[in-house]
């Protein structure tokens, strides 16, 4: 499973279902499928990257009409990474 496309859409390609099966579950499933995102991408992924991504799913949720009240907590959210880790985590590609 890639991050290589975050928000909604690339949340519901990566765990291989549409955004109308996303918006038809119920609040636990969808908590426990948001955490269980984290967990997986943790080892792999910048915390500030997994939480741009929890944060447009949610967004998306909640602009139709779904409000998740649970915290998900994400380890390294609020760091920033240095160029170096940064390039390294994009394989030394370069953005703009």
């Amino acid at each position: 499973m890639g991050m290589e496309t975050s928000g909604p859409t690339g949340f519901c390609a990566e765990n291989n279902f549409t955004l109308t099966v996303l918006a038809e579950m119920n609040h636990t499933k969808l908590d426990n499928l948001l955490m269980d995102c984290v967990s997986a991408k943790e080892k792999q992924y910048p915390g500030s990257h997994i939480e741009s991504t929890v944060k447009a799913v949610k967004s998306w949720l909640t602009h139709n009409g779904i409000e998740l009240k649970r915290k998900i907590k994400i380890r390294g959210a609020s760091e920033t990474l240095s160029l170096k880790e940064e390039s390294a985590w994009l394989g030394g590609k370069r953005c703009g």
